[in-house]
């Protein structure tokens, strides 16, 4: 990873220059890709954050023009952004089995209810 070369697309992405983007993807898409595969495991998900650390780069390009360590600061938030996810991702699974277990429960508290009306 060059330094030099992310300065360079950085900086036109500053700029909103879309071509230095898809140019970007094309150079360090598969690095991000790799590290967040790593924390998400799964490819849906995955995609889904590199997206997101592709939205952070460009709507923060104009700031990244002069980092030191661009291969460390894309590895640190490709990983932070990939943890966070998960945690979302947890928290949204739990939600909703807890969601479908309180359905279940009023459905067999019902079923419940109606037994004890016709059976007494």
């Amino acid at each position: 990873m060059h330094k030099n070369r992310f300065d360079e697309l950085t900086s036109l992405m500053a700029k909103k220059d879309t071509k230095a983007f898809d140019l970007f993807y094309n150079e360090y898409g598969g690095f991000i890709y790799s590290v967040i595969k790593v924390v998400c495991k799964e490819k849906e998900l995955t995609e889904e954050v590199v997206d997101d650390v592709l939205i952070k780069v460009w709507n923060l390009a104009h700031k990244l023009v002069h980092i030191e360590n661009p291969e460390g600061w894309l590895y640190k938030v490709s990983r932070n952004t990939a943890i966070n996810a998960v945690k979302v991702a947890v928290r949204l699974r739990w939600f909703t089995r807890a969601a479908q277990t309180t359905e279940i429960l009023k459905c067999c508290s019902a079923i419940w209810c109606l037994k004890k009306l016709f059976l007494v």
